[in-house]
């Protein structure tokens, strides 16, 4: 399905259903009275004494509402929930008279006090019971079976607490009321056991209402309760199809689950997260499967990367057991034998941008991304729509909330979602992104628990920034309150121990980062160019150039260093330029030391128009010298091309060929290039690295530059080219030549 079709074809039914209000009235006055005769009968029942197992399941029930009740106090809600401030009061009034009544329910069922039935009594009719019913209809699971069951079990506890108000005096009603106040109770319980155990993924919630009904409702009206229970069940989806259903379509959306870890339909929303750097994408999943990290897969971890491909385990094992045939599995054949497994890439993608996703921003990103299904940058009604069809609300509190955030734009934006959607990208994050593709899922109270945990990480790292760091850091000297926020939520802590290498010179560079204790070693070669302690900072430019990385970093000693991943990194330097500039200047700062010690300590003796240069050539030569890495048999420059650029060698050796016949092998110190910008032929011979080689370049205008404030340079590097070209050049170069 293309992504102009799946926003096309946005559920709308939801508020048409919401129009007829007069086919709702007859659905829910049938369903009432399907249970008027078993209540009637239940009415007339005289008090009987109360069994052992009633007792104990009394008990039970009151120890799982408390964990229950606990983890409403602690955890914040789902998302759909907080959207909206009158949705966050239904909800708080719910729980608030949830407790209440848990409370006084515990009191009449053991004391036999009429006042605490009294209370529980009210407490359900007055609160409890009207804030589930309206909480009905926005219901996760499969709504076929998820409504008619919640109505069911909201008319039994108001039927029940009825019953109690007018008998306060008998236990049987403080007891059945209780035990129907806990049937929501039993759901959560079976949820989170079926979560554990990884059962039923796909109708979790729906099967949970199903095993808490079978778990309370024989406890209440024996086995006809089971028999109301799949009447009324059979009743309501008979008589929505006739009053609603219109088209297969609309059934399938109303029998469907609607998982509480979702955040888009199944399928919808497109992987957008190759790209040019997919090999080490799937390096990256490479060492995330490698939990012995000894450099191969093994059986066990290979299963582990074959899982998402959706074979069974006899064709899983066979076709580890063929790859495994001549070995373990290391990283190259793992590219060439498994990466290319569509499913197997796909998880891998996702998986490794969920781990990489440390920080806030970075979650926020990951899941922005996801609901973006048209890649434009900004979410709209319909992909918002989609998102809160989901999870079960009808499509005018998308407008209204639409409305809220978006403040009369009609979309919003990433600024926007990251900062005023934070309950959503959160829990998107860790309920859905860590449970699908992280390699510990953990269960859903620890995935809960880590999301405050995170949140809490986060307030720390802005209180450590604004206590210890603010006044180390160069570019934070006058950052303000939304700066260093927004700083706080890129950065992730790591730990390096005495002598770990950071990163290497020559890496690709996908992080920056800031030293909040200890010292780092910047080396080029074994060579020392730095030393830098708190408050400094390593690898902005390969963030800002695309370069590879110009040297390596390691800890001096135990060190404590606060990353950002690249894409944070260009978050905070687009959104604050002071930012960007002076870690611009700090770079071309650093990148003219660099040049300069390279100058002073390897070539200076070694090119030739460099033998007695002056500090001020050096100087000139060192801020305007650009680094570039050749692989091994990488073409430098090709014969018969234009072009514009001088080179130098620092290190490694180059071969030049004219015709396929080897003119010179060049190593440091030498330097070519200089005839292209001289005259306006064009190149003579080629040049191809013979190995890892790191080169030194002019660019055409600081080369004739270079020459013209140095008369010395330009006529050595002029008789350097008349030795190797026996076709004079004028006297005085072409400036203004554009040739190569």
């Amino acid at each position: 399905m293309s992504t102009d079709m799946i926003l096309k074809s946005a559920p709308s039914s939801a508020e048409s259903v919401g129009a007829r209000p007069l086919r709702w009235l007859v659905l829910y006055s049938v369903l009432g009275l399907l249970c008027v005769p078993v209540f009637r009968h239940s009415a007339l029942q005289p008090e009987t004494p109360v069994g052992v197992d009633t007792w104990v399941l009394v008990v039970l029930s009151t120890l799982a509402n408390v964990i229950v009740i606990a983890y409403h106090y602690l955890i914040p809600a789902h998302p759909k929930f907080l959207m909206l401030p009158w949705r966050r009061w239904i909800l708080r009034v719910h729980i608030v008279s949830g407790t209440i009544e848990l409370v006084a329910g515990l009191m009449a069922c053991f004391s036999f006090a009429p006042t605490a039935a009294r209370v529980m009594a009210i407490a359900a009719l007055g609160f409890h019971v009207p804030t589930a019913l309206f909480q009905t209809r926005i219901v996760f699971g499969s709504k076929a079976i998820m409504e008619p069951s919640y109505l069911l079990c909201i008319v039994t506890h108001g039927f029940c607490a009825m019953m109690l108000l007018t008998h306060p005096e008998s236990r049987m009603w403080a007891i059945n009321t209780f035990l129907v106040f806990n049937v929501y109770v039993w759901c959560r319980v079976y949820y989170y056991l079926f979560d554990l155990l990884k059962l039923f993924t796909t109708q979790k919630y729906t099967i949970s209402i199903l095993a808490a009904g079978a778990t309370m409702i024989p406890a209440l009206f024996g086995s006809l309760g089971l028999m109301l229970l799949v009447g009324s069940i059979g009743s309501y989806v008979l008589l929505y199809r006739v009053l609603f259903v219109r088209s297969p379509a609309a059934y399938w959306d109303f029998v469907r689950e609607r998982a509480r870890e979702s955040v888009s339909p199944s399928g919808f929303a497109p992987d957008r997260a190759a790209g040019p750097d997919e090999p080490a994408r799937a390096l990256e999943f490479f060492r995330l499967l490698d939990r012995d990290g000894d450099g191969r897969l093994n059986r066990d971890e290979l299963r582990r990367a074959l899982a998402p491909w959706g074979l069974s385990v006899t064709a899983l094992d066979e076709f580890a057991s063929r790859l495994l045939a001549q070995g373990d599995v290391d990283q190259q054949r793992f590219a060439r034998d498994v990466w290319t497994i569509g499913a197997v890439r796909n998880h891998g993608l996702r998986a490794v941008a969920t781990e990489g996703a440390a920080s806030e921003r970075d979650q926020a990103a990951l899941v922005f991304r996801h609901l973006d299904l048209d890649g434009d940058g900004v979410l709209t009604r319909k992909e918002l729509d989609l998102l809160l069809h989901e999870w079960g609300l009808p499509q005018v509190e998308t407008e209204r909330y639409l409305a809220r955030m978006a403040s009369g734009r009609g979309e919003i934006n990433f600024e926007h979602f990251y900062k005023d959607m934070r309950p959503v990208w959160r829990y998107a994050y860790y309920e859905v992104f860590r449970a699908e593709y992280s390699g510990s899922r953990g269960d859903m109270i620890g995935r809960s628990v880590n999301a405050i945990i995170g949140a809490r990480r986060t307030d720390a790292l802005r209180e450590r920034v604004k206590r210890e760091l603010i006044t180390h850091v160069l570019f934070l000297a006058e950052a303000g309150e939304e700066l260093i926020a927004d700083l706080a939520a890129t950065l992730v802590t790591e730990n390096y121990r005495a002598d770990q290498v950071v990163f290497e010179e020559g890496a690709p560079g996908y992080t920056f980062y800031l030293i909040a204790a200890g010292n780092l070693r910047v080396t080029r070669d074994g060579e020392l160019l730095a030393e830098l302690g708190r408050g400094g900072y390593v690898g902005e430019g390969a963030l800002l150039t695309d370069e590879p990385r110009g040297a390596t970093v390691t800890a001096a000693g135990e060190t404590v260093l606060l990353s950002l991943t690249r894409d944070s990194f260009s978050y905070l330097t687009e959104k604050y330029p002071a930012v960007r500039n002076h870690l611009q200047a700090a770079h071309r700062r650093r990148l003219t030391d660099g040049n300069l010690l390279v100058l002073g300590r390897r070539l200076i003796g070694r090119v030739p128009f460099l033998h007695g240069a002056t500090d001020q050539l050096l100087a000139d030569l060192a801020a305007a010298l650009v680094p570039q890495r050749c692989e091994a048999q990488e073409v430098v420059v090709a014969e018969g091309q234009t072009g514009d650029l001088f080179f130098m060698i620092e290190k490694g050796a180059v071969r030049v060929s004219r015709a396929g016949e080897t003119l010179a092998n060049l190593g440091p110190g030498a330097c070519f290039g200089e005839g292209v910008l001289l005259s306006t032929a064009p190149r003579a011979a080629t040049a191809v690295a013979l190995e890892d080689t790191r080169l030194l370049t002019l660019d055409r205008e600081t080369f004739h530059t270079i020459l013209q404030r140095h008369p010395d340079v330009r006529a050595a590097v002029l008789a350097l080219h008349r030795s190797r070209n026996p076709f004079p050049l004028p006297a005085t170069p072409a400036a203004g030549a554009v040739n190569a």
